[in-house]
């Protein structure tokens, strides 16, 4: 977050710069043009001085700023355990999204300026880098088509970000509704979403189900989403030439 916007009740992330009898002088990466300062008084009373380190990283939260705007005063008593492990799993998300720019980077020869130029764009649209490879990988949305990254480059963020930002399994369920109106429908239905479960890659699995006849659910999952989205256009393509040629009548439910 920008310096100029932080204000009471922002929750940082920040790195122990220097321990004194006072409390503990910290470093934002977003705010490094103001000091920010954790009192004795706002460690928790179950915490002591001698619990933190110089270079350890701890989540606090922004109870006020001076008057001249140039010291943040910080909490830890005032965040709660929750608060901290979001705004913690947060940063560590982002740390690495910004890992993953940078190592394409270096390996693609992409000049600094127009690296943090797209960073820059990426949050102001999306909120920060590791929402936009989500969306990305996610949805199949190229975000950064528009950006001066080549394609080589771009394939290579996304295959990055499927990997380290994307650790469980994810699934996407299509509902459709499929019938045929002659006597062997219901041989047709079988065999026509046999074909589909078959479709099923070693990376993506596909599970059909019936939900209540004539309506169906088709169950993809994977580690690798951008598979998914792949796989999930390429069987409703399918379904809908088997209609087509059998004479079934095909509808996708929301």
């Amino acid at each position: 977050m920008p310096g100029e916007t932080v204000s009471a009740g922002d929750l940082l992330v920040c790195k122990v710069k220097e321990i004194t009898d006072f409390g503990l002088l910290l470093e934002n990466e977003d705010i490094k043009d103001r000091e920010v300062f954790l009192h004795v008084s706002e460690i928790p009373k179950e915490r002591s001085l001698q619990d933190f380190k110089i270079g350890q990283m701890i989540a606090v939260k922004v109870i006020k700023i001076s008057r001249t705007g140039e010291r943040v005063f910080v909490s830890l008593k005032q965040l709660n355990k929750a608060e901290a492990r979001s705004v913690m799993r947060k940063w560590r998300a982002e740390k690495k999204a910004s890992e993953i720019f940078n190592e394409v980077a270096a390996r693609f020869s992409i000049p600094s300026d127009v690296l943090e130029d797209t960073k820059e764009k990426l949050v102001e649209k999306y909120g920060s880098l590791t929402e936009a490879l989500r969306i990305a990988i996610m949805e199949g949305e190229n975000t950064l088509a528009r950006t001066k990254i080549s394609g080589d480059a771009r394939d290579a963020i996304y295959e990055l970000a499927a990997k380290e930002l994307i650790k469980k399994k994810v699934e996407k369920k299509m509902l459709v509704r499929l019938y045929f109106i002659d006597k062997h429908g219901l041989k047709k239905l079988k065999t026509v979403f046999g074909e589909i479960e078959k479709m099923g890659t070693k990376d993506v699995t596909v599970e059909v189900k019936v939900i209540a006849a004539p309506r169906y659910s088709i169950t993809l999952s994977s580690s690798e989403p951008k598979k998914i989205k792949k796989l999930s256009d390429e069987i409703m393509v399918k379904l809908g030439e088997i209609a087509a040629r059998e004479g079934g009548i095909l509808k996708t439910l929301e």
